[in-house]
């Protein structure tokens, strides 16, 4: 779990989060695109080591980020096993050929508006992914690979990033007013004021 938009958080509040995600054993980093997005627009080195602080809360830099998505991508097993893989000949040859080419595709899913491009464009250095202030802009799924780094050690095709429009889940929601609100449903189809 990314907690983007993490600097409109004060310390207690990350730290509260930072607990409640330890309980319920969630996963978890806080991020800020928006420090990192200003952070190459001033013309700062964002792969320059910065001073690390080791908090449960802290917000991670790109850096960081792109260091967790490495390791948690060391986790997972890159090639299909070998009783799921296909049959024919053909593709036997391409699979035992290509096995050790498989990039790490990293999907960004969540509800409209929460930064998932944004993100994504601060991983990629420069913008890729078109962004805005309304939700439900990204209207197609996008894939891009990471740009090479190798002081981060990584390589070309390495990780493949998966950017894909907003997701509602109407059964977390109580009401269309509640969504518009919470800024998960674009107010330009706003037909009833009264209930928002």
């Amino acid at each position: 779990l990314i907690v983007n938009k993490a600097d409109l958080m004060n310390d207690d509040l990350r730290k509260n989060c930072a607990d409640y995600f330890k309980t319920h054993n969630i996963k978890y980093i806080f991020f800020s695109a928006v420090n990192e997005i200003e952070k190459m627009e001033k013309g700062e080195s964002l792969s320059q080591p910065e001073k690390i602080d080791q908090s449960d809360y802290r917000i991670f830099t790109r850096n960081d980020l792109v260091q967790y998505i490495k390791e948690i991508g060391e986790t997972i097993p890159k090639t299909i096993p070998e009783k799921e893989k296909p049959v024919s000949n053909n593709n036997k040859k391409n699979n035992n050929k290509n096995q050790n080419n498989n990039a790490l595709m990293v999907g960004f899913i969540g509800y409209p508006n929460v930064g998932k491009s944004s993100i994504i464009n601060v991983l990629m250095k420069t913008k890729k992914a078109a962004v805005a202030n309304i939700p439900g802009r990204t209207k197609h799924y996008q894939t891009l690979f990471l740009p090479e780094e190798p002081n981060l050690n990584i390589f070309p095709k390495s990780i493949c990033l998966v950017d894909c429009p907003g997701l509602i889940f109407p059964s977390f929601t109580t009401s269309k007013a509640d969504m518009l609100v919470n800024g998960i449903y674009p107010i330009d189809t706003l037909s009833d004021i009264y209930n928002p």
